[in-house]
């Protein structure tokens, strides 16, 4: 039985063939631990769903990563917003006059935000890059 909340998640996270494979591997996982031994059937079962997630695992594995992957797309615009504002009043404010002159980073904290922020536009840069070559979903949009 697939209960609503799960018929969902389903139906939103299927429009891609890793997406697909994704569901069809982590169900049959789950339908391997629920094999009754004294079955009569269950060797043939383990043995279909052995198959299932053989011929599946390496496109689930690519769709748990895009899915990691789409939760940092979140959190990386708050952190590029949060280390451009640090480093742009650093070195805007000299004096308490604005300027245009940059100070040199001076401290750990100044390095982070550094990094933080060229990381934060070089992953915002490939992934954008990666989403336009990216393949076309299973579904058609209807007009």
């Amino acid at each position: 039985k697939i209960r609503k909340g799960l018929a969902a998640k389903l139906i939103l996270d299927t429009t891609t063939i890793e997406g697909l494979h994704k569901w069809f591997n982590y169900l049959s996982r789950e339908l391997l631990k629920k094999v009754p031994s004294n079955d009569p059937n269950s060797r043939e079962m383990i043995q279909i769903c052995d198959k299932i997630i053989v011929r599946t695992n390496a496109n689930a594995q690519k769709a748990i990563i895009l899915d990691s992957v789409n939760s940092l797309n979140i959190i990386t615009p708050i952190s590029l917003l949060y280390s451009g504002f640090y480093l742009f009043s650093k070195s805007s404010l000299i004096n308490n006059r604005f300027s245009f002159q940059i100070k040199p980073l001076v401290s750990f904290y100044d390095h982070f935000n550094a990094a933080l922020f060229a990381g934060s536009a070089l992953f915002l840069f490939g992934y954008q890059l990666v989403y336009a070559t990216s393949k076309p979903s299973l579904r058609k949009a209807k007009y």
